[in-house]
Order: structure tokens, then C-alpha cells, then sequence
């Protein structure tokens, strides 16, 4: 509780950061929104490409991992919302872009040459994307969601480290 009031302490002082930390996860919740729905999209559709093996997880097809993708971008999008004053949330979005760029990487490794069906390619609602241009939107959103929960955590250990001697002399206890 106490690193929380620290946490907004410091916040107070830097308005800036405080409105890009708002950007950010309103960005990141409408994203994952979107995304959840576009593969949600192609899971539906009628397409028999869907249900051949991931190239990362062999024992599911496609569909199944893009259910399983949608419902996790669904959970994290609600958590977000949810619990947006919490600073343990840019952790929780860290941890899905990390799993992303793992699955992205794996994918690769197993040589997988084709684009990426995060926003539900060709199957789903984003129909009207060229293929090149939708797998790079989602490579941006994924470094946005990295580059932008990373350089928050950053701050905020610096803010907690910095803002310490601060909360201790206010009456916190600082662990």
C-alpha cells in the first residue's frame, strides 16, 4: 500500500508522464479490444486454413490458438480497465507483449514465413487490410505495447527509488 502511495506522490509531480501512462492504457486496452474481436472474427469464419496446425503449438490448429489469444487479450483489455490505477498493470501488459514476441519468435524459429494472423487475416473483419500492412500494424502495436509498459516500469522503479527518501520523511515506511 505504501509503494502505491509513493507511486502517486510521484505521479502528482510529473504530469506529463501521467497523461502519456493514461494514453498508454487507454491505447492498450482499445487495442487488445480490437484485436480480440478481429481474431474472434476469423475463428468464426468458414475458412479451412484455420484449422491446420499452429506452427508454435503443433497439437492445436489456428483457430484454437487464435480463441485462446482472443480470450487472453479479452482478460488483460478488462484487468486493464479494471484495476488502471494499479502499477502492477504495466507488468501484467509487459507480460503479454513478452508472450507475443516469444510466440512471434517461435514461430520463426520453426520457419514460419507468412504473415502474422494476430488481427485475423484474410479470415476475419480485417479483410480490407493489405496482408504487409496488417502484419505490420500488429508489429507496431506489439512494440508499443513493449517499449510503452517497459519504459513505464522504468520510471516508475526510478520514481520509487527517487521518490523514497521523499515517502520516508512524509510518515511512510518505505521496504
Amino acid at each position: 500500500m505504501h509503494h502505491l502511495l509513493c507511486y502517486r506522490l510521484a505521479m502528482r509531480k510529473l504530469p506529463k508522464v501521467t497523461q502519456f501512462a493514461t494514453l498508454f492504457r487507454k491505447t492498450v486496452v482499445g487495442a487488445l479490444a480490437v484485436t480480440a474481436m478481429l481474431k474472434l472474427s476469423g475463428v468464426v469464419s468458414a475458412v479451412s486454413e484455420l484449422d491446420k496446425p499452429d506452427p508454435v503449438f503443433y497439437f492445436l490448429s489456428m483457430r484454437q490458438v487464435l480463441l485462446l489469444a482472443a480470450v487472453l487479450e479479452a482478460v488483460v483489455a478488462w484487468w486493464v480497465t479494471r484495476w488502471r490505477d494499479d502499477p502492477r498493470i504495466l507488468g501484467l501488459i509487459l507480460w503479454l507483449g513478452g508472450v507475443f514476441l516469444l510466440y512471434r519468435g517461435a514461430a520463426w524459429l520453426n520457419g514460419w514465413s507468412g504473415p502474422c494472423k494476430c488481427l485475423g487475416g484474410r479470415y476475419g473483419m480485417a479483410f480490407f487490410l493489405p496482408v504487409y500492412l496488417e502484419d505490420w500494424l500488429a508489429k507496431g502495436l506489439l512494440c508499443w505495447m513493449v517499449l510503452g509498459a517497459g519504459s513505464l516500469l522504468a520510471w516508475q522503479w526510478w520514481s520509487r527509488t527517487a521518490c523514497a527518501p521523499r515517502c520516508a520523511t512524509a510518515g511512510e515506511s518505505v521496504r
